[in-house]
């Protein structure tokens, strides 16, 4: 039964062009098909692509690969990105909250909390950050990532040590009722999981290949190694340009390279 389950969850998945190699050819209308199959995206635009695509196993090697190429008149300092957005096995979106805890802030609630709450207490908040969140029902060996109740829209403003408690203040209600003792941690927000950061252009009008290799797990935002509870994963390709409507960069040949299940 749980087999039939997990299969059906998965068929929000995209499938695969042929065996574990993946050639993504759709994306949101931010990417603009040029008349040579690459595409172009404007200065400071971000472009998603559309389908998910499976990760079977994390622990072998996947292998991502593209071409990128700047316009003539590209400006200076701009760099270019290439993403992944991370999916759990029933298709819903990994929010870097929901897997990027702050080291050794496992605690518990002080006192029970209601939806309208913007203070909570905790018995120990020693470890927790500003603009942080916090995650409840959390476990310390870490089992409970990805945990959704971290919500990166509900920071943390103020953290105060009282007499018997710690009093952690938030940026709006907490939006959630749990009872005394349960446990809570404090989790870093973020954006996506990177595999190219950062990258220099290539030379203008020339096509240049990457190629990005990610295997294995790890907790928070590690780069390339995935995100825990990663069934499936979309691409995001932006530049930081400035947003002033002209052509940013320009890609093509985006693939994925899955193992084996």
């Amino acid at each position: 039964m749980k087999r039939k389950i997990f299969i059906a969850a998965l068929s929000v998945l995209a499938i695969p062009l042929f065996a574990e190699k993946t050639i993504v050819e759709k994306f949101d209308k931010t990417a603009v098909r040029q008349q040579d199959g690459s595409y172009c995206i404007q200065s400071g635009k971000h472009a998603f692509s559309s389908d998910i695509i499976p990760v079977n196993d994390l622990t072998k090697e996947t292998v991502v690969t593209l071409d990128l190429k700047a316009p003539a008149d590209i400006a200076k300092g701009v760099l270019y990105y290439v993403g992944i957005v991370n999916f759990d096995k029933n298709g819903k979106r990994i929010q870097i909250s929901y897997v990027n805890p702050v080291k050794d802030s496992d605690t518990v609630l002080a006192a029970p909390c209601k939806k309208t709450d913007t203070v909570l207490k905790v018995k120990d908040a020693s470890k927790f950050r500003k603009n942080a969140c916090i995650a409840y029902n959390t476990k310390k060996d870490l089992s409970d990532l990805p945990n959704f109740t971290a919500a990166e829209i509900c920071k943390i403003k103020d953290i105060v040590k009282k007499d018997d408690c710690w009093e952690v203040t938030l940026s709006r209600p907490c939006n959630v009722e749990y009872p005394a003792d349960t446990p809570v941690r404090a989790h870093f927000g973020g954006w996506y999981q990177y595999i190219i950061c950062g990258h220099t252009p290539p030379a203008a009008g020339q096509w240049k290949s990457y190629t990005i290799k990610i295997a294995g797990t790890q907790v928070g935002n590690p780069g390339t190694k995935w995100t825990v509870g990663t069934a499936g994963v979309k691409f995001i390709i932006f530049n930081n340009g400035k947003n002033n409507g002209k052509e940013g960069m320009f890609f093509r040949n985006l693939t994925i390279t899955t193992p084996d299940k």
